[in-house]
């Protein structure tokens, strides 16, 4: 399972992109406090990143017992978030654990098909650059609500940049390792894109509904695993099965 140079390449050189853009662009918010909060944004996402990509890069079967671990911490968020409401809505609960726990199972089979360390990067790339650019264009540009009753602070304007972005950014990594066709890569770019952010908007529709901000923390800046790897996981169902469909698993 080990990860080439080529992939380290190009998420080290899509890193360099996003402190550039921000650099570029943090001016335009003012207020320092808010471009501290950007920066912090950005370093963590080199935490959440490395704390998926590095322990392949150490054993293969590291990477299979952390996820693992994170299949209990999962649930255990759920089921906290659940119990502070009184387990008052079981159907939305017991989906959520179903959904949570077919994503990091296809996580788990993806990464272990043909080219699985590549697509599990390609998963990554996508989401991650969609969650960031999302955040990045939504504070610095945003106007227009999007869906305000499910997730206050995502805006249409950082909604849009996040996908193309995630988009775009999933077609190059999936071309420049030869992976796939262009149209494969289109069509897998769009779906995991999309998946991760009707992940991203599922998982706060459950916590609106538990009247929680964030799943029990494990980061102050993120919140819970689920805050953090919310789109991945969503997302990895409809990669999985994109995937099978395409004979590349």
């Amino acid at each position: 399972m080990r990860l080439s140079q080529e992939v380290w390449v190009f998420v080290l050189t899509l890193f360099g992109v996003g402190a550039a853009v921000i650099a570029l662009f943090s001016s335009r918010l003012g207020d320092r406090a808010r471009q501290r909060e950007l920066w912090a944004y950005f370093l963590s996402e080199l935490a959440i990143v490395g704390a998926v990509l590095v322990p392949p890069a150490i054993d293969a079967r590291l990477f299979f017992v952390i996820l693992a671990g994170a299949q209990v911490r999962v649930a255990w968020e759920l089921f906290r978030t659940s119990a502070s409401r009184g387990f008052g809505a079981p159907l939305a609960d017991t989906t959520a654990h179903v959904l949570a726990m077919a994503g990091l199972a296809s996580i788990a089979f993806i990464a272990s098909g043909k080219r699985g360390p590549e697509f599990l990067v390609l998963m990554f790339v996508c989401t991650e650059m969609h969650d960031a650019m999302a955040f990045l264009f939504g504070r610095i540009f945003g106007k227009t609500r999007f869906l305000p009753r499910i997730s206050p602070r995502k805006t249409l304007e950082g909604a849009v940049a996040g996908l193309i972005a995630g988009i775009a950014a999933g077609m190059a990594f999936a071309l420049s390792l030869d992976l796939c066709t262009w149209p494969q890569a289109l069509g897998i770019a769009t779906i995991c894109t999309f998946g991760g952010l009707c992940g991203d908007l599922l998982a706060s529709a459950y916590k609106r509904q538990a009247g929680v901000k964030d799943f029990p923390p494990v980061s102050n800046l993120h919140g819970g695993l689920l805050d953090v790897y919310d789109a991945l996981i969503f997302a990895g169902p409809p990669m999985l099965a994109c995937l099978i469909v395409l004979g590349l698993s």
